[in-house]
């Protein structure tokens, strides 16, 4: 009975251990880009946060200080359909001025989409920053990407869920097979740029975590980024259980 006991413990510790393990991939699967694209888990939580988000932006203002229940933004709800066919949602967040104001592009945490953005200060600062060292032009818009349900190389709970796929690294914008995610934010920045008046030179890019991550890679192989300001990122070139790593 104590020899089975052991194994039965033996068991379950290594199924714990296996639990907690994110994919691994062979590094005879690797391409020029990296890892293969991270397989997609159809959701629609990346949608139905951003839709939220959009709809209620005033709600969540109020609900983050009294202060901000004063401050009225306007929302702009943008919708994609990216080359894997997924429907991709961003909100489109404004302090309703007709200036040309800086553009700062956010990108989530993976799992965690809908209240992260309330407790960055980047709603609280839409006012009042200033990007532009002009006191005319305080301010910017704030536009707010969804990501997608995939695989992550990340451990357990986060090896899969929302987020950016930073592991394969297409920026080809030639190549039919390039990130969708790369392809979905150079869509909503092309329209964001479309839809208000934008300070072109002032693109920003920012992050949490895995959206910090994704947010620098982006900033380092986009044209027109200006610069990339982000939060507790991995390194989104050779993170600890990527086996596909690269030089940026």
């Amino acid at each position: 009975m104590e020899f089975m006991r052991k194994i039965f413990i033996g068991t379950i510790t290594i199924a714990l251990i296996v639990g907690t393990l994110p994919v691994v991939i062979c590094e005879n699967q690797c391409t020029e880009y990296g890892n293969p694209p991270q397989k997609s888990i159809f959701s629609l939580d990346a949608l139905v946060s951003v839709v939220d988000l959009c709809l209620n932006i005033n709600d969540v203002l109020s609900s983050i200080s009294a202060h901000l229940s004063q401050v009225l933004l306007k929302s702009q709800l943008m919708k994609f359909k990216d080359n894997n066919g997924e429907d991709r949602a961003a909100c489109l967040l404004t302090k309703g001025s007709t200036q040309q104001l800086p553009l700062l592009v956010w990108l989530h945490p993976s799992l965690a989409p809908r209240a992260a953005i309330s407790l960055t200060g980047l709603l609280e600062a839409m006012t009042t920053a200033d990007l532009t060292n002009d006191e005319s032009r305080v301010g910017y818009s704030l536009l707010v990407i969804s990501g997608r349900s995939t695989t992550h190389f990340y451990p357990f709970p986060d090896h899969v869920g929302l987020g950016w796929d930073n592991w394969y690294r297409n920026y080809n914008r030639s190549d039919p097979k390039i990130n969708v995610d790369v392809q979905t934010i150079d869509y909503f920045i092309a329209k964001a740029k479309s839809a208000v008046n934008t300070d072109v030179k002032r693109v920003y890019m920012s992050g949490w975590s895995n959206g910090a991550a994704m947010a620098v890679q982006y900033g380092l192989n986009t044209p027109n980024i200006a610069a990339a300001a982000v939060y507790s990122a991995p390194d989104p070139y050779r993170d600890i259980h990527d086996s596909c790593a690269q030089e940026p």
